[in-house]
């Protein structure tokens, strides 16, 4: 998801109320990404 947005953005495909629409997504998956990334490193030290 996040690089298909990276890469439309890249290519300047998307403009306007869509970027921000991708944007607010890319922002909510890193912070998920971030989460489960913790929870690994948790799980890894039990």
């Amino acid at each position: 998801m996040l690089q298909g947005y990276l890469e439309m953005m890249q290519e300047q495909v998307l403009e306007g109320a869509t970027r921000e629409k991708a944007l607010h997504t890319m922002r909510e998956q890193t912070q998920r990404m971030e989460g489960l990334v913790k929870q690994l490193l948790t799980l890894s030290r039990n």
